[in-house]
């Protein structure tokens, strides 16, 4: 009864080190994942920006390879960030903070990969002077999600929505005229999690 082969069994040493297995979920198809909420111009510059990420979809997600991109002054879309493998639980928000001051990644759900997937050193900035487009894109290059803020919306202190919140369309909304609140990241605009469907 050996095995044959290369067959390694999850967690066996190899070489010295753990060999963590690859996450439990596939990548995501279009329509998973929607920027849905952005805060551009935050109080505190140095860590009050946010870029929320929904899972749509019914089962996680695996953002493997999966690249934040924000235009720059030129015109051209420049990665921000490029995902580790790890999983989004189904239904859950995560919230990219721009870290500059160490703020740790909000996961609304957290998974076993939340901690290694949201390290803290994302160091993007997003500008108030200009037009904001953010996208999402696969590591196969497919755009997964886009949202594009135009200079005369960004507003200090309040977040930009979709609307109606959670559908990728090109219609966007101030938070404040959608809530009560200046902004929810993590959260509906009401505060209930979207998990609680």
């Amino acid at each position: 009864g050996e095995m044959m082969g290369g067959d390694n069994l999850a967690g066996e040493m190899a070489g010295g080190e753990m060999m963590m297995p690859p996450p439990a979920c596939a990548a995501p198809l279009v329509g998973d994942l929607l920027i849905n909420e952005v805060l551009i111009d935050a109080d505190d510059e140095s860590r009050g920006e946010f870029i929320e990420v929904l899972n749509q979809s019914d089962l996680s997600v695996n953002l493997d390879r999966i690249e934040l991109l924000y235009q720059a002054p030129s015109g051209s879309l420049e990665t921000k960030i490029t995902f580790e493998p790890g999983c989004m639980a189904p239904h859950s928000a995560m919230v990219i903070y721009n870290n500059t001051r160490e703020q740790s990644w909000f996961w609304s759900t957290p998974t076993a990969d939340s901690q290694a997937l949201g390290s803290g050193h994302s160091t993007f900035g997003l500008a108030n002077s200009r037009d904001a487009v953010l996208e999402l894109r696969a590591g196969s290059g497919q755009r997964l999600s886009q949202l594009t803020v135009p200079r005369s919306d960004i507003t200090e202190e309040v977040s930009i929505n979709r609307s109606p919140d959670a559908v990728e369309s090109s219609m966007i909304v101030l938070h404040d005229s959608i809530s009560g609140i200046s902004s929810s990241p993590g959260s509906r605009p009401d505060g209930a999690r979207y998990e609680d469907r």
